[in-house]
């Protein structure tokens, strides 16, 4: 079962499996950290709006009270939805549930587009979800990025 959950449920998960080799804060989506996708459109919105427009949903895979996956996603601009923090847990993989997690924001996001940065080592199941590659982002301390964006249909 997929429930929404908060940015401090979210990061445990986050910093203890998905990014545990990175020592710097994992941040919470805001106007501060993503305000670089707005920037032309801010000037046009009122504060309610901008808080609104930046507003993350963190959600998680449930099985009998384990949390077993986790995604988040933001709108990044007026077309794009942006997927972020897709991990599920070693011995559930295979079960489907990162396509469910995937298709929940999808569907909840309601953009055109929607655009992910993955590792080389899940970029394979993107591809087969229907996501094209765009472009290379800097290596990481997990190895190569790629900039991947999906046409929702």
């Amino acid at each position: 079962m997929i429930k929404e959950l908060t940015f401090e449920e979210i990061q445990y998960y986050w910093k203890k499996y998905l990014w545990a080799k990175y020592t710097t804060r994992i941040h919470k989506i805001d106007i501060h950290t993503q305000k670089n996708y707005f920037y032309r459109f801010i000037k046009y919105l009122t504060r309610d709006q901008i808080d609104e427009w930046f507003k993350a949903t963190y959600i998680g895979y449930v099985i009998d009270d384990k949390i077993v996956g986790v995604e988040s996603g933001y709108k990044s601009n007026k077309d794009y939805y942006r997927i972020r923090g897709l991990w599920v847990n070693d011995d559930y993989r295979g079960q489907g549930i990162a396509t469910k997690l995937l298709k929940y924001l999808e569907i909840r996001s309601s953009e055109k587009y929607l655009w992910t940065c993955p590792r080389e080592s899940a970029l394979g199941f993107y591809l087969k979800y229907g996501f094209k590659v765009t472009g290379l982002s800097e290596t990481t301390l997990y190895g190569q990025n790629y900039f991947a964006v999906k046409e929702i249909e």
